[in-house]
């Protein structure tokens, strides 16, 4: 059968992963034997086949032995990619996974505690060069309350003097005995994150797993009897179940510097973005200070304008004023006289009070008629 042409998509992805694992290699050819069918199957055998570094690179183990170096180096590389702690937990192979997950994630813990250790001795030690002391040493001297009379004297002045200087002396001795204190614990937590340290408390979790896993994963030999029949002859450990193993051995220490330096760049991440935002807070309190320099204040600025609003719209008609001083309003003009046909009272059948008047004669025409 024909091989399959340059441009079928299987073979360029497989041709694709071949120049990644073996970037040196101009070309790799591919075995005539897997030409015919490129099903998956086959797709598969060729990929195990060729490319071991494939397998370290999944997190399995490497069927070359003499590959095992490279393919030690091509985990480790692919290890370093991982950005944070979890996604290098997930890199680790699902046998052993369950079992580093714990052990792992107090190792990024522990690595952030040595980095707050490192930098509150860092601050102690600025305060000792500084003549300061950190807030949990931040006290004033003992006081004492003497009398009037006592106070004054030479021999009061003494004691208080001497109190005080005992009591700076006191903070001297505190800080740096707060500075040895802190020391110590970095140096124990440093000296647990080490290598030796690392490994010890992996390497049994490591071996009690891979016993258990070697243990189920029996593999059989199968040989032929008296008779040539094939029979089982017996069990055996699978091999590809010890190399595992042995795989997670070796990159168990790798996992855990991958993990402190993971943790670490976080820190530092979060110390920069801490100096950061101090430092604006700082160039923020400059500019405001001078923004509040001497000068008319924005509310006095509203006030001024509020009023020289409220003056344009003020009527400039003044009331006349009454005998207290007082305005007045300035007197309407009078309404006219309601017609007696248009008085509602009228039509109702009441007299107006203009024909009641009408009606009386005044006392000037009574007298008048008296006279006559």
């Amino acid at each position: 059968m024909d091989s399959p042409s340059p441009c079928c998509p299987v073979q360029q992805a497989l041709l694709s992963v071949l120049k990644y694992f073996h970037p040196n290699l101009p070309h790799f050819p591919i075995p005539p034997s897997l030409w015919p069918d490129m099903s998956m199957t086959n797709t598969a055998t060729f990929f195990r086949a060729t490319t071991p570094g494939a397998n370290a690179q999944l997190g399995m183990p490497s069927s070359d032995a003499s590959d095992s170096a490279s393919a030690a180096l091509r985990r480790h590389t692919s290890l370093q990619g991982a950005s944070t702690v979890e996604e290098l937990i997930a890199m680790v192979p699902s046998d052993y996974r369950d079992v580093l997950t714990e052990p792992l994630r107090g190792i990024s813990q522990l690595t952030s505690k040595l980095a707050g250790c490192r930098s509150t001795l860092a601050k102690w030690e600025q305060h000792l060069a500084a003549g300061t002391y950190p807030p949990h040493l931040r006290q004033k001297a003992p006081e004492i309350q003497l009398t009037k009379e006592f106070g004054s004297q030479g021999a009061a002045v003494d004691s208080v003097s001497t109190l005080i200087s005992s009591h700076q002396k006191w903070l001297r001795e505190a800080l740096a005995q707060s500075i040895q204190t802190k020391q110590g614990e970095v140096a124990f937590l440093d000296d647990a994150l080490s290598p030796a340290k690392l490994l010890a408390e992996l390497q049994p979790l490591i071996e009690l797993r891979g016993s258990e896993i070697i243990t189920r994963m029996k593999v059989p030999v199968f040989g032929p009897d008296a008779q040539g029949q094939t029979i089982l002859l017996h069990w055996q450990d699978n091999p590809a179940a010890k190399a595992l193993g042995m795989q997670v051995l070796e990159d168990a220490v790798v996992y855990a510097f991958r993990v402190i330096s993971i943790t670490e760049s976080l820190v530092i991440k979060s110390e920069l973005k801490f100096h950061k935002k101090k430092a604006l807070s700082v160039q923020a309190d400059v500019e405001m200070a001078d923004v509040t320099k001497a000068g008319p204040s924005m509310q006095s600025l509203i006030d001024k304008a509020v009023s020289a609003a409220f003056k344009k719209a003020k009527p400039s008609g003044k009331g006349k004023g009454n005998k207290d001083g007082k305005k007045t309003k300035p007197s309407s003009s009078k309404k006219p006289a309601a017609k007696p046909g248009n008085n509602p009272k009228a039509r109702q059948g009441q007299r107006p009070a203009n024909a009641k008047a009408a009606g009386k004669p005044s006392q000037g025409s009574k007298g008048k008629s008296k006279k006559t």
